[in-house]
């Protein structure tokens, strides 16, 4: 029985890993293009305007 519990736990332990990873990979994405669209809206105005 113990060994089933950790067997257990160690799976949700293992599945929060990859969502916390993919969550990661995400946001770092999100921010990336945020960060470039943010940068070439301000070039854009200092260019264009």
């Amino acid at each position: 029985f113990a060994g089933q519990r950790s067997r257990y736990s160690w799976a949700s332990v293992y599945a929060f890993v990859e969502w916390a990873g993919l969550l990661y990979l995400v946001a770092n994405g999100a921010a990336i293009f945020l960060t470039g669209l943010y940068r070439y809206v301000l070039e854009a105005r200092w260019t264009w305007g």
